[in-house]
Formats: C-alpha cells, sequence, structure tokens
C-alpha cells in the first residue's frame, strides 16, 4: 500500500498534524480495508438506500435519472475552503433547492454531487458545475438556492459568485450524422 507523504508514519487508526496556511492543525487517519469485492465495508449495500440495494449499475442510473440531467453541480462540503459545519449546510440547501425545483429527480435537470476538496481551498464552500464550467465562491446555506435557479435558468451572464468559467467542449462523434 502507498502511503501519502503527509500520513508518512502514522498508523491505522493514529494521528497527525497537518501544516496549512492557519498553522498546524490535527489530521485524524484510519485506514479502511477493501472487502474481496474492492469496496470498503459498509460503503456500498449497507449505505445503499432500499430502492437500490440489489440493482445493476444501469437499474440504478435508470432510478437516479442519468442521461437526464443539464448540469451536474459539484460542491465542496470542506474541510478548508470553509468549516465542515458549514459546507454540509450549503449541501443541504443544494438538496432542498433542486428537489423543489424537480420533486422527482428523475425528472431534475441539475445532478449534484457533494466533494471533500475541489483544490480551491479559499472563500468557500465552492462548487463548480458541468457542462458549462461554471465556477462558484461563497455557496453559503443562504446563496445555495440562488445559484440553483440560476443554473435551472440556463442563463449565459455571470452570475455574481461566479469566479471562472470553463466550459467542457462539446462531444466528439466519430461517423455520419447518425452517430455511427
Amino acid at each position: 500500500m502507498v502511503v501519502p507523504p503527509h500520513l508518512t508514519g502514522v498508523a491505522a487508526g493514529g494521528s497527525s498534524t497537518r501544516e496549512t496556511d492557519e498553522g498546524r492543525r490535527p489530521v485524524i487517519t484510519r485506514r479502511i480495508e477493501p472487502n474481496a469485492v474492492g469496496c470498503r465495508p459498509g460503503s456500498l449495500s449497507a449505505m445503499a438506500k432500499p430502492e437500490r440495494k440489489g440493482k445493476s449499475l444501469a437499474e440504478i442510473g435508470e432510478i437516479l435519472g442519468f442521461g437526464n440531467f443539464d448540469t451536474h453541480l459539484f460542491i465542496c462540503t470542506g474541510p478548508d475552503c470553509c468549516d465542515e459545519p458549514e459546507g454540509m449546510a450549503a449541501w443541504q440547501a443544494v438538496k432542498r433547492a433542486v428537489k423543489e425545483f424537480n420533486p422527482d429527480l428523475r425528472q431534475a435537470k441539475i445532478y449534484r454531487t457533494k466533494v471533500g476538496c475541489l483544490r480551491v481551498c479559499s472563500q468557500g464552500p465552492i462548487a463548480v458545475a458541468y457542462p458549462q464550467g461554471k465556477w462558484f465562491h461563497s455557496v453559503t446555506e443562504a446563496a445555495a438556492a440562488d445559484i440553483v435557479a440560476y443554473l435551472q435558468s440556463g442563463a449565459t451572464a455571470p452570475h455574481p459568485l461566479e469566479f471562472a468559467n470553463h466550459p467542457l467542449p462539446p462531444p466528439v462523434h466519430g461517423g455520419d450524422a447518425s452517430g455511427d
């Protein structure tokens, strides 16, 4: 097993410190060994929502409405760009706002995913929406609904919290217009 440099010398279940802009802070570590199918214990079947248990990935994709989305919104929940309670409050607000627009997730135009870090680590929570490539700062609980409404609207003018814009290029398909 390769141990990242910042965890070198830390025993499984131990703790260390990590250097940050604000100084040193404790980092709690624990090693979780994958099971025979490569999943961490409790990460798949124990945590799966009942409607997804025992389903194939294709069936889960159908349940979640994959292919129906115009936007995939990733939101960082900290701990570097914001504190984790603030990040989780923003995440909950994003979930509520998406659900208000589309109570049935399969019909939603925005798919949302929380992440631990988007590597900006300043003025967070940070969020990025693809394929638009719009990056947002300060996506607090109070700002989350406005950003979801902005993305839902399809507006092209920059949002006040948008700090970068790098859209994905359109997909390139080989063959003729039929996609063959």
